[in-house]
């Protein structure tokens, strides 16, 4: 059993438990005898909770994760104030049947509820249930085709939002149809199967909806004309249309196919969109194409909030034509890699006046620049993230003002991180004096040692640093990790928090990369985090998975793995690190 103390936002100690297999030989006073003596507990998970007769009792619990669910209705009866519980998948051992009923009646206060698996054999009908929060995880075929009628029996006056996870399965026919009398405000659909019908009787019978969102779902759709592909645009318009308070629709990971029947024209609605603030449409087997694009943002004057795949570049979309002034959260992302058409021209550029947040994945530099560099966007953009493509095209001499930033993440997609990102770097972080929070690297590993190209340039290390001084986080990713950079580091960064480095190719570890690093430790007093994972030849014929040590904490509180060459000299030079992760790998 581990254990460590934390504050949350409202400065109460929380207490959070991981309970292993030697619960099931533990006296079953233990458990109880640890949470009394925090008197302000308000958050406790057991990962294992097997041992029916556990008993739980705390005036001040609100939340609960456990996968024993008797344990979970005798903590409602001895804990007052228990209002949100999980109750994950049981594994091995006694499983009890998990009746959402019996759940209902035990916890008069409960709110939120996560469950998987759940039961609904045998549930009487008539129940009042006050759940404000309901989430179904990992439903067996039987249980899933009794949703329709347990929400059909009973009555649930104050539940708005409701998830269901299908396990892929096919969603019932009258599964949306039995929420009628329910004034649900979010629904969240993961992992099923969609038949057109469904989409009509969300139009139909859910119109107190605000959010709606699929994910990991195969919808069948119809299509607007033959031969055609079904859109998303299409969905979109047909059900911001008819549900007319869906400020929120979202589609993650799904894939959308054409129905067998010969309905074409059946999503048929006005194009407005006017109450939709947030749309997604990530990781989609159907990115949106450049008329598709358009019609969505001519149609949808209030959206703060665009997530998108696109199969064509930004500059070939007519996005900056059309742009939407009210944007403030910005994610495109080019799946082509490639614009086929031809800017001699300049754009005529639609004002992005308030975008807090812009990502960009596979874009060219001009359309990162058209972005960038009006004056409107200095006091505004905060977060800005970067996937660069590979290609002959430079960045240009132009600087860019953004005095409000305070995130930035620059990724290459090519292999090794070439003199164009470090130039993006110096470029970006100008006038970014407030910057804290930096990741750069690249999405593909390098081969290890000797891959120069992959290297952070030391001149941008030091021009970054006299310029962001009160820099908190800086993590890097198949970047080189060299002695050269570690000294530079060492005596930069004077705030730094958090220093984290995955999956590095460094130059030979030596004893001089040894104490480099411990110098670099040194000079950052303030830094809680490191993390370090280099790849190397073997010191002193030491291997990773041959000697490892683990080092504890001044409080105790955690347990940290160190490669054995690091951990003396960190235990005994470096007490203020909170968490510490070293692995040294054989190239």
């Amino acid at each position: 059993m581990a254990g460590g103390g934390t504050y949350d936002d409202g400065g109460v100690l929380t207490l959070g438990i991981v309970i292993a297999e030697i619960i099931v030989d533990m006296n079953r006073a233990d458990l109880q005898s640890i949470v009394v003596k925090f008197r302000s507990l308000e958050s406790l998970s057991l990962e294992n909770s097997k041992g029916q007769k556990t008993q739980i009792s705390h005036r001040s619990l609100k939340r609960l994760t456990a996968s024993n669910f008797e344990l979970v209705l005798r903590s409602l009866q001895t804990c007052p104030n228990l209002q949100d519980v999980k109750i994950p998948f049981e594994f091995g051992g006694h499983s009890s049947r998990r009746s959402l009923g019996t759940l209902s009646d035990a916890g008069k206060n409960l709110k939120h509820v996560w469950i998987e698996n759940p039961d609904f054999r045998g549930e009487p009908s008539g129940l009042i249930v006050y759940f404000e929060t309901l989430s179904l995880g990992a439903i067996s075929a039987e249980a899933l085709s009794a949703v329709p009628t347990w929400f059909t029996q009973n009555k649930f006056p104050g539940l708005k939002h409701l998830e269901l996870d299908g396990d892929f399965l096919q969603l019932p026919s009258k599964a949306i149809s039995s929420l009628t009398y329910i004034a649900l405000e979010t629904l969240n659909l993961k992992f099923f199967s969609f038949e057109p019908s469904h989409m009509f009787d969300i139009a139909e019978h859910l119109q107190a909806l605000e959010h709606l969102s699929f994910e990991g779902c195969d919808i069948s759709a119809y299509s607007e004309r033959a031969e055609e592909q079904p859109s998303y645009a299409t969905l979109v318009f047909y059900l911001t249309s008819k549900v007319r308070k869906l400020s929120s629709l979202h589609f993650n990971d799904c894939c959308l196919s054409v129905s067998d029947e010969n309905n074409m024209g059946m999503y048929t609605a006005t194009r407005n969109s006017a109450v939709l603030e947030s749309l997604h449409i990530l990781d989609c087997q159907n990115p949106l194409n450049a008329i598709e694009l358009q019609a969505i943002v001519e149609c949808s004057p209030h959206l703060t909030v665009l997530r998108a795949d696109l199969s064509v570049s930004l500059l070939d979309s007519g996005f900056f034509i059309d742009g939407v002034s009210s944007l403030e959260i910005l994610e495109l992302r080019n799946s082509s890699f490639t614009e086929t058409r031809h800017h001699n021209s300049p754009l005529k550029v639609a004002p992005f006046t308030r975008l807090k947040s812009l990502t960009l994945h596979g874009e060219s530099t001009t359309a990162i620049n058209i972005f960038l560099l009006p004056r409107s966007i200095s006091t505004t953009l905060t977060q800005l993230s970067l996937t660069l493509i590979a290609g002959p095209e430079t960045v240009n001499g132009d600087q860019f003002s953004l005095r409000a930033l305070k995130t930035l993440e620059l990724t290459t997609l090519e292999d090794g991180y070439n003199s164009a990102c470090s130039t993006w770097l110096d470029l970006l972080t100008c006038d970014a004096k407030g910057l804290h929070s930096l990741e750069v690297g690249s999405e593909v590993k390098t081969d290890g040692i000797g891959a120069r190209n992959s290297s952070l340039k030391l001149d941008s290390v030091r021009l970054l640093a006299s310029r962001c001084t009160g820099l908190k986080y800086f993590r890097m990713v198949n970047l080189q990790v060299s002695k050269e950079f570690l000294d530079v580091f060492s005596n930069s960064f004077k705030y730094l928090e958090s220093f984290k480095c995955f999956g590095c190719p460094s130059v030979p570890l030596a004893k001089d990369f040894q104490e480099s690093l411990n110098l670099c430790i040194e000079n950052h007093r303030l830094l809680s985090g490191l993390y370090v994972t280099v790849l190397g030849p073997t010191v002193g014929g030491i291997k990773k998975h041959e000697k490892s040590h683990q080092l504890m904490g001044l409080n105790g509180e955690r347990t940290r793995h160190i490669a054995e060459i690091h951990s003396d000299d960190l235990k005994r030079r470096f007490w203020w690190l909170k968490e510490v992760s070293v692995f040294i790998f054989d190239a």
